[in-house]
């Protein structure tokens, strides 16, 4: 499945948060949205699954105008993973696993043994067989994010949308969500806090300030020191690791930051 987003614009209360954004996911890629917190990433994607409605603009899935499509067409396509786990009542992980299967049953159509099919392989997919039966709200949030994963498979979602997955989660937890959304190879968008996180599990990126898209290609094209600096106000170094062949950043703190000035100031008073 092909995402287009076409000029997509949105407003509330005259202030603009996204304007013009244009942006393309391939089948099976998956494509990062880096930026400063209100850089507009969760707001462009809330137009994307349809929490907010664009200004003006179009969001195209396989060259469907999503804005034309029934919202039950929109959830048997495309599943959403945010930061932030849904409260819910004392589901097991079976019965939100289940839910996945919603979209695509008649009103007060029973589930069938097909359903369960499905539910049973999308829990194994992501480890999360022995947990079926025990309550959604014990699980860690890690275990959550699995689990909602896995509801996504159970709907055969063929768009994956995250909204920034593996914010609060400890690293180790971190690192099993990238690596299993990474091995499903479902088409996915994924806004992303941690930088270093992006660069190793990202085919592409989108980088956004003030609602803006101001740099996109492969991570190694678009994550430079001067770049860092002017969207994020942070001095950097960029290597590429040994092990990874990915870009890794260190993040330098202020105080050497003036630091390293000082020095080449001293260095022009001296050749003076």
């Amino acid at each position: 499945m092909n995402i287009e987003v076409e000029c997509v614009t949105f407003s509330i209360h005259d202030k603009r948060l996204i304007d013009g954004i244009c942006l393309q996911v391939k089948a099976g890629e998956l494509v990062g949205l880096i930026g400063p917190n209100g850089s507009g990433k969760s707001t462009l994607l809330k137009n994307i699954y349809r929490v907010l409605k664009p200004d003006s603009g179009v969001v195209t899935l396989d060259g469907q105008d999503m804005l034309r499509m029934k919202y039950k067409e929109t959830a048997r396509q495309m599943a959403v993973v945010s930061q932030d786990a849904p409260q819910t009542f004392d589901f097991s992980v079976r019965d939100i696993v289940l839910m996945g299967r919603h979209p695509h049953k008649k009103l007060l159509e029973a589930d069938t043994v097909v359903d369960h099919e499905l539910v049973e392989q999308a829990l194994e997919r992501v480890g999360m067989n022995a947990q079926a039966d025990q309550g959604f709200a014990t699980l860690s949030g890690g275990e959550k994010q699995r689990v909602l994963i896995a509801r996504a498979l159970a709907g055969q979602a063929k768009f994956l949308v995250l909204d920034e997955p593996t914010n609060h989660l400890d690293i180790r937890y971190q690192l099993q969500i990238l690596d299993l959304v990474k091995t499903l190879r479902i088409t996915t968008l994924a806004a992303l806090h941690d930088l270093n996180l992006a660069a190793f599990y990202c085919d592409r990126m989108y980088v956004l300030k003030d609602g803006k898209v101001v740099a996109s290609g492969i991570t190694e094209d678009v994550l430079q020191p001067d770049l860092l600096w002017s969207v994020f106000g942070v001095e950097t170094e960029i290597c590429i690791h040994p092990k990874t062949g990915k870009p890794n950043i260190t993040f330098l703190p202020d105080s050497l930051r003036r630091e390293a000035i000082h020095d080449v100031n001293r260095k022009g008073d001296t050749m003076r």
